[in-house]
């Protein structure tokens, strides 16, 4: 797959189907990274949002957590 390559997120929902190509964050510029405010995982390319339901050391979460882009924050990628 090439970088100019978009990959759709389909999403079913009983029986309506959505289809998202564009990122909730898109990549930060060169040197920059998202990281996640609650656990600091890092993501270094476009994030989408959603629900997640484990936490970043795989436990199970009791009630899913609705990611928002508040969640998240553009750091540099050398404090990393």
């Amino acid at each position: 797959m090439e970088d100019n390559d978009v990959k759709p997120r389909i999403i079913h929902v009983e029986d309506e189907v959505f289809v998202n190509v564009e990122p909730d964050l898109p990549a930060p510029q060169e040197g920059k990274v998202w990281r996640r405010k609650s656990d600091g995982l890092i993501f270094y390319g476009d994030v989408y949002l959603g629900k997640r339901f484990h936490s970043s050391t795989s436990k199970l979460l009791k009630t899913p957590v609705e990611e928002k882009p508040d969640d998240y924050e553009i750091v540099d990628e050398r404090q990393e």
